[in-house]
């Protein structure tokens, strides 16, 4: 066979190819000089004739070694804690402490040998900057929570925390704070205007020793200074 005859063959043998993979032929896009397609004319290449794609060996790894894998991104810190069912918070909350529904309250807790069943010595940090009055965190999930509805802890849990009313029994007055729970020290505290009307306005000082309790009967703190300190003595 001569050469001519010979590349006269491959070219049919291509045409033929590229005719059964393009169902519009007439040899477009096969020939040398391809022709451009008429108006509303598409190339339609039918799924069995497309030979499927394999990726060469160890092409996986290559690509992981290129690309790493993506990182989980970690929650954003949020002051109302844990992202929690409030079901849970309410739990964690009270502890070993028993619920009590929105419209019952404890009977646990009613008679009581001594009224001020929290008491505290304060110390520099509950009068200074912080602006707050660290509890006692056992005390508050017995003596306080207890006698709380799901309703009310959920709110102490909450980001706002919880507005009550604190009643002064040694000056006869009553005055707004906030029962917090602080998720990221883990401890209930009281602020709001603690520092105003009960450190500044009562005097106090490290050493003193306070007393308060909740009342669910009139549902607010009662308060009272239950001994001064040597600081608080020399300034009374």
């Amino acid at each position: 066979m001569t050469s001519a005859a010979k590349e006269s063959s491959i070219h049919v043998s291509i045409v033929t190819s590229c005719a059964a993979v393009v169902p519009y032929s007439q040899s477009v896009g096969c020939s040398t000089n391809p022709r451009p397609l008429p108006p509303g004319k598409f190339l339609l290449h039918s799924r069995e004739n497309v030979l499927p794609f394999k990726r060469p060996a160890g092409s996986e790894e290559l690509i992981s070694k290129i690309k790493p894998p993506l990182k989980k991104k970690k929650p954003a810190a949020n002051n109302e804690g844990p992202m929690w069912k409030p079901a849970r918070k309410i739990a964690f909350l009270r502890g070993n402490g028993r619920a009590v529904g929105d419209n019952q309250v404890s009977t646990d807790l009613v008679l009581y040998s001594c009224p001020w069943k929290i008491k505290k010595k304060l110390e520099k940090s509950d009068l200074g900057g912080l602006s707050r009055l660290l509890l006692p965190k056992s005390d508050v999930k017995k003596h306080i929570l207890p006698l709380m509805s799901d309703k009310w802890v959920a709110k102490i849990g909450s980001d706002s925390g919880m507005g009550v009313t604190m009643w002064d029994r040694d000056t006869e007055s009553e005055h707004p704070v906030v029962l917090k729970y602080w998720w990221s020290s883990g401890c209930f505290v009281l602020n709001g205007h603690w520092i105003d009307m009960f450190v500044t306005r009562r005097r106090l000082k490290v050493g003193d020793e306070i007393g308060f309790f909740w009342s669910h009967y009139d549902w607010k703190f009662y308060f009272t200074v239950l001994e001064r300190g040597q600081e608080g003595a020399e300034q009374h």
